[in-house]
């Protein structure tokens, strides 16, 4: 393949001469060279060095995205769906990805600056990640599921209304005849205080569903406790759990209500291995509706999110900003609807009334899925 250096031997000027043309900087270069190099360049198909391009002034046109989750997501069929919609997105503007898999503040600046990135949109990162790396970059940088204080400032995240998602889907079982609905987590310690994190959102939507319908008497009573199952991070630990749950004839519940699909899956699968049948036995609900959500038997009834669609404003953003246009601090959280499948059964034990008309300010809806 043809060198810069090459090319401006063959017409007669200095590299940085046919530079000045390839990059744009054209008011550094004559009307009459400027056309030498381009028919030089189009003659020998010159393709430019993209090590090169980064030593240059009009940027590298690399945006960074960087999977900052510690807790396993990143092989959630989620991770692929939204890296996938960026990275379509992204090449609309004639950008690239640049993908970068960690935890570490410092590992990911210096990235960024031995890339010269124009941009970095973080998944599942940390507050504090965040506000690091803000302080040592001057690039634009969009937070996607990155879970702020109310008091926090100078930051654009693209997140899902979970206290809504958690409540739906609650009122959704409620309606079917299920008094004893179980919560299952992962067991993590919250960070940082004052912070409302994804699956607390989900649960305080379950608890207040269960409290309006007067199911509980309030959030923190035994009777609600009980009922809310942290499974452990270790494999191992968790697959015996969730057998204990089991056994345990689900712990009184005639529903679980997972608080992701991927959770949900996983415990279907050890149910139905150890002969349990679904939802004859015991009512299945996630949160997410990952493409593996449709395609399990029984099918997973589960709250959808737009998980293409975080990725896709997540990059309108950044453009944004990029194009000059000042933006101010956005919390934006998109909608969530019930998808209906062949997981929940209707109880035949006790009928409760419930309204299933939109909660105030809600813009959640019930759909049958594929």
């Amino acid at each position: 393949m043809i060198t810069l250096r090459e090319v401006a031997e063959k017409v007669g000027v200095s590299p940085t001469t046919v530079a000045n043309v390839i990059h744009g900087r054209t008011n550094k270069v004559s009307a009459a060279t400027c056309a030498r190099v381009n028919e030089e360049l189009k003659r020998s198909n010159y393709v430019s060095n993209m090590g090169a391009r980064l030593l240059g002034k009009c940027g590298s046109k690399i945006i960074a995205v960087v999977i900052a989750y510690d807790d396993g997501t990143i092989h959630n069929p989620f991770c692929g769906s939204v890296m996938e919609s960026i990275e379509q997105e992204v090449a609309k503007y004639g950008y690239y990805v640049m993908l970068c898999t960690t935890t570490d503040s410092q590992k990911c600046i210096k990235m960024a600056l031995a890339w010269n990135v124009e941009g970095i949109i973080l998944l599942g990162a940390e507050r504090d990640m965040y506000y690091t790396l803000k302080a040592r970059l001057d690039v634009p940088i969009v937070t996607i599921d990155t879970c702020f204080k109310k008091t926090d400032e100078r930051y654009v995240n693209i997140g899902l209304r979970d206290l809504e998602g958690g409540y739906e889907m609650t009122k959704y079982l409620l309606s079917k005849g299920h008094k004893r609905i179980g919560f299952v987590e992962l067991s993590q310690s919250d960070k940082e205080k004052d912070i409302v994190y994804i699956n607390e959102a989900r649960k305080r939507g379950y608890l207040g569903a269960l409290e309006e319908a007067k199911v509980i008497p309030n959030a923190n009573c035994v009777s609600a406790q009980k009922r809310v199952f942290k499974l452990s991070l270790d494999d191992r630990e968790r697959k015996k759990q969730i057998l204990e749950i089991a056994k345990n004839d689900f712990g009184n519940c005639s529903a679980l209500f997972f608080t992701s699909d991927m959770l949900a899956i996983e415990s279907m699968n050890i149910f139905l291995d150890a002969g349990y049948k679904i939802p004859q036995d015991v009512s299945i609900a996630g949160f997410d509706d990952v493409n593996m959500a449709s395609m399990i038997r029984p099918r997973l009834t589960t709250v959808h999110q737009e998980i293409t669609l975080k990725g896709i404003k997540s990059v309108e953003e950044i453009m944004k900003i990029l194009d000059g246009k000042l933006s101010v601090d956005k919390d934006i959280r998109l909608p969530i609807k019930i998808i209906e499948r062949d997981t929940v059964s209707q109880n035949t034990e006790i009928q409760i009334k419930v309204n299933m008309k939109k909660s105030p300010g809600s813009k959640g809806s019930l759909s049958k899925g594929f």
